[in-house]
């Protein structure tokens, strides 16, 4: 490789490790500064005080119902860009030799059940609201699902509780707000700070998918909407 390109390529990869170190470290000093004096979303009744509020939406030109169909219907795995940042996160199970076996590719929630995380409230063709408890800064992450009322007043020391959230707020006949919405809330002093160092290293990759998944799910329902005789998945 010639001296230019390499050059090149390494001032990128400087400036990429660079702008990534800058990011963790605003993230880990705002940590807990989410803001209190939002707009009300579903997530209010089973998370009011947080520590996290991850929130993007995206308008999509189908109706409220179709986008809410697809992006439940939607699978991570047809994402290449998901497939790798999952890869990433499952790299210290694999150097340990505890990665279990892939599944096939499902539904996202499908995907999440299948993960043990609790649904609090579905409301069909509109929203749907899942909750877990967990220790995500383990390597081999475990999620405990709960019934509502167990969710809001659970305090165990040494867990993050998350809620998440997908839905549609229709603008019209033919168009829509697609959001997703997570909150956390940790339960204790000790697991408020590894769960800080832990959303300050890998939430850009979290946001990242995020916003492919909003992406993925406006394309599919746009696509269903102009051909409704042929599904789109």
């Amino acid at each position: 490789m010639k001296s230019g390109p390499l050059k090149t390529a390494l001032y990128t990869v400087g400036a990429a490790a660079g702008a990534y170190g800058v990011y963790a470290g605003l993230a880990y000093a705002r940590y807990g500064t989410a803001e209190t004096d939002h707009f009300p979303t579903r997530l209010d009744a089973f998370m009011p005080d947080f520590e996290v509020r991850d929130i993007h939406r995206r308008e999509v030109r189908a109706p409220a119902s179709v986008t809410f169909e697809a992006a439940t219907r939607l699978s991570m795995g047809e994402s290449p860009l998901v497939r790798g940042i999952f890869g990433l996160r499952s790299l210290p199970s694999r150097i340990q030799g505890t990665l279990p076996e892939s599944s096939p590719a499902r539904p996202i929630l499908e995907d999440v059940r299948a993960l043990n995380w609790q649904e609090l409230e579905y409301d069909p063709g509109r929203s749907v609201v899942m909750a877990a408890v967990t220790q995500p800064w383990h390597a081999d992450v475990e999620f405990i699902g709960m019934p509502a009322e167990e969710f809001r007043t659970f305090d165990e020391p040494g867990f993050a509780r998350i809620v998440w959230s997908i839905e549609t707020i229709a603008r019209g006949p033919g168009n829509c707000i697609l959001q997703m919405e997570t909150r956390v809330a940790t339960t204790d002093r000790n697991s408020r700070e590894k769960f800080r160092r832990y959303w300050a290293l890998l939430s850009p990759g979290i946001i990242a998918i995020r916003f492919e998944l909003l992406r993925l799910t406006k394309r599919l329902a746009e696509r269903a909407e102009e051909q409704p005789t042929r599904a789109a998945w």
